[in-house]
């Protein structure tokens, strides 16, 4: 038997509850035009629907690990990264060969978005 302080059960609450906060993401705030939640994609023709399910799943996964890429010491939800995010326009150009992302973003937090895709950056590009 463990004998641990409320201080050291803490983190071991919030691992979980950032867990169980994936299957709540993907189960009801997941939305594509307008339609809420993986229910929403049930169909009689079952290749459709696999596609749609294969397709959030893929960008899903994906998601929360950019996230902690972009911001590493906190944790954001869903519907709160997303807009901060992905609030933005990008361009590609090329000049001599060598091809240059240009992200303009109109969020409040530019900023912190800025400072967020560094990160990415200086990751990928290590």
């Amino acid at each position: 038997m463990l004998d641990l302080t409320p201080l050291c059960v803490t983190p071991f609450c919030v691992h979980r509850t950032d867990c169980e906060n994936n299957f709540d993401e993907i189960k009801n705030q997941c939305t594509l035009k307008g339609i809420k939640g993986l229910g929403g994609f049930v169909t009689k023709k079952i290749k459709p629907c696999r596609l749609i399910v294969r397709m959030i799943a893929l960008i899903y996964n994906w998601w929360p690990l950019f996230v902690r890429l972009a911001e590493p010491d906190k944790h954001y939800e869903a519907i709160v990264s997303r807009p901060l995010l992905l609030h933005g326009v990008g361009k590609q150009t090329t000049h001599a060969a060598q091809k240059t992302l240009t992200i303009t973003s109109t969020h409040a937090r530019a900023a912190t978005v800025h400072a967020a895709y560094r990160r990415v950056c200086q990751f990928l590009m290590s």
